[in-house]
């Protein structure tokens, strides 16, 4: 019986050596954390959970995306893998948009691991904060690779890179205008036309030559417009909300030719001035503020809005709400309206005595500036390029320097005439060969 008890305890203490020398239990990995595990979807539409929580990284995994994501790699450290075999040809859509923890990245690949295709990738779909949507092409048989993994921690939540999400897919539609050739009518001197640029994609020739993101090449729409008459006009797209989230803010231009030799007309944020020309017939285009980087949608703006336009040559009312003169200093505030561009998008032109205009913004302070009477002129300038024919003017006063400074200035200046005189006369005596003084 001893000899029992004995051999038990031994037994008991190697265990609990083992166990401790062995640390403790190391984190379970997702299933499909490696590329060759990659879950299997099926079907033409359909929902899948999925986590990547301890996901790690593996040797191929793409990075290409990184200075976007303004992290070291994008997918390659904390992704998990799906495959999904088109059951038929159309376009589909993938998205973690809804029922996500995380802030995702979301990517889709066709071909082995170390030479993968990329098909689409996105973050932050339509300004969405943590939600990803990639639209693509499908080819009835063709497998497809989707990888999820997390990015920066910015969701509205303040969630981080890695938790649970939601993998959705189905069919989807481009906008009935997405392309140059497609672009939708719109006629008259003035009106509107309710429009979106959801799922809308890049086609080759698309101008992107205002921002390093690809101002209007990946999510724009195209409106197609001949000038009823000539004059100056105005397209405006409001600030809308978008999935919910924030405003969506539109970048508008206004081009002649064909998309393979555009001349552009004119280009701006949210609101568009256009001189026009009759009987000219301008292609209007209408896309996301921030609009891809490379050649995907990438924070993309992307909501529902509505296109007004109309015949603008009313100028714009300019007014100095304020101003006044100090000591070498003159400082005022301006502001202006107008029957179309809202006053925080007016331009301003200033003018000082008989100074030219110049751009200008409010409050505005020139200093040093002599003392005595000063006059000022302020010109506002709409959207659509029209300037107030009448500035605002005011007479401003502005004292001189202080009296301690001036005593200051005139007692250096004595200094000075007094030690030019002291060696005017040292010379003066070596010259008649005095000794050095």
């Amino acid at each position: 019986m001893r000899q029992q008890v004995t051999a038990l305890l031994a037994a008991a203490l190697a265990m609990a050596a083992l166990v401790a020398f062995a640390g403790p239990a190391q984190a379970a990995t997702p299933s499909n954390d490696d590329f060759a595990h990659a879950t299997t979807l099926s079907g033409v539409s359909g929902t899948e959970s999925g986590s990547n929580v301890d996901a790690t990284r593996e040797p191929g995994e793409p990075n290409n995306h990184q200075a976007e994501c303004c992290e070291v790699d994008d997918l390659g450290s904390n992704s998990v893998w799906y495959e999904w075999t088109a059951p038929a040809s159309g376009l589909v859509g993938f998205d973690t948009i809804t029922g996500t923890s995380m802030d995702t990245v979301l990517g889709v690949y066709t071909g082995d691991l170390g030479s993968l295709h990329e098909v689409e990738f996105n973050d932050d779909y339509g300004g969405v904060l943590g939600g990803s949507r990639t639209v693509f092409n499908a080819e009835a048989g063709q497998t497809y690779k989707i990888a999820v993994a997390g990015c920066c921690g910015v969701s509205p939540a303040g969630a981080g890179e890695q938790g649970g999400f939601t993998l959705t897919w189905g069919s989807a539609t481009r906008p009935g205008n997405d392309d140059f050739a497609a672009a939708k009518p719109i006629a008259g001197i003035s009106g509107s036309e309710p429009g979106s640029n959801f799922d809308a994609s890049e086609e080759a020739g698309e101008p992107n030559k205002h921002a390093d993101a690809g101002d209007l090449g990946a999510d724009s729409v195209w409106y197609s417009w001949t000038a009823p008459a000539s004059g100056r006009y105005v397209f405006t797209v409001p600030g809308t909300s978008f999935d919910g989230v924030g405003a969506f803010r539109a970048v508008i231009g206004a081009y002649t030719g064909d998309l393979s030799a555009l001349s552009e007309a004119a280009f701006d944020t949210g609101t568009l001035g256009l001189a026009a020309t009759e009987g000219t017939t301008y292609k209007i285009a209408v896309g996301g503020q921030y609009g891809s980087v490379l050649n995907r949608v990438y924070w993309g703006h992307m909501g529902s809005f509505t296109l007004s336009w109309a015949s603008d040559d009313v100028p714009p009312d300019t007014t100095i709400t304020s101003a006044s003169g100090g000591k070498q200093s003159l400082t005022y505030a301006f502001t202006g309206t107008d029957n179309h561009t809202p006053s925080g998008l007016l331009k301003f032109e200033c003018k000082l005595d008989a100074g030219g205009f110049v751009p200008c913004r409010s409050p505005r302070t020139i200093a040093p500036i002599a003392g005595g009477l000063h006059s000022l002129q302020v010109r506002a300038i709409d959207q659509a390029g029209n300037v107030d024919p009448s500035p605002a003017v005011r007479q401003i006063r502005v004292k001189g320097g202080s009296k301690g400074t001036a005593i200051a200035r005139a007692s250096k200046q004595r200094a000075k005439a007094a030690r030019a005189a002291r060696l005017h006369a040292k010379k003066q005596l070596r010259v008649a060969g005095h000794p050095k003084g």
